[in-house]
């Protein structure tokens, strides 16, 4: 269940670098537009819009509610979480919650159903068949933090799943990514959830 949901992350990934518009010049190769890069004027009154569309999205299903750096609703979930301008939530793809699509931290939001571990150990169990490396793990007041490499048939993987109970409800935030920038901008992200 968990690597259909973190593919569907990957997925989500790849939607939004192939249509990640223009990039600095200076930019490598495959490299995502920063938040400081200077974009052509047309992009920008395009993201004039979006935010202008955020404060007016509906928290209905199917609605996309842009990220704008700040606080930003998760309204299936009932929570708040911050996100980095480049981001936009939808429905989760797989299963309940949402989505969070954007080329500085991809993540998936859901409520952690029974068949999602519970503690550390368990989601380190979980993932052995990755050969995770550099495994770090971090207990939060009110959860945890678990993030890994491993070598996948492109190149390096980035993961992070962390848990959190907030209002008397459990949580799973998670993502796997190809740069260890986006994973800590996801764990940043994921321990900013609150009610």
């Amino acid at each position: 269940m968990i690597s259909k949901s973190l593919s569907a992350v990957a997925l989500a990934v790849c939607l939004v670098a192939c249509n990640s518009g223009e990039k600095s010049p200076d930019a490598a190769s495959g490299a995502a537009t920063s938040a400081g890069a200077v974009k052509p004027a047309a992009e920008g009154k395009k993201a004039e819009e979006g935010k202008a569309a955020e404060g007016k999205a509906a928290e209905g299903k199917g609605e996309t509610i842009l990220g704008g750096g700040k606080a930003t609703k998760l309204p299936k979930l009932n929570l708040q979480i911050d996100l980095p301008e480049d981001s936009a939530v939808t429905d989760a793809i797989i299963g309940e919650g949402h989505t969070v699509m954007g080329a500085s931290a991809p993540l998936n939001v859901a409520p952690a159903g029974e068949n999602k571990p519970k503690t550390l150990e368990a989601a380190q169990k979980e993932f052995e068949d990755f050969k995770p490396q550099n495994i770090k793990t971090e207990t939060l007041p009110d959860g945890w933090v678990l993030t890994f490499e491993n070598e996948g048939s492109m190149g390096k993987n980035y993961w992070a799943m962390v848990r959190r109970e907030l209002g008397g409800k459990s949580y799973i935030c998670d993502t796997s990514v190809g740069h260890e920038k986006q994973r800590d901008a996801v764990v940043a992200a994921c321990k900013s959830l609150r009610p």
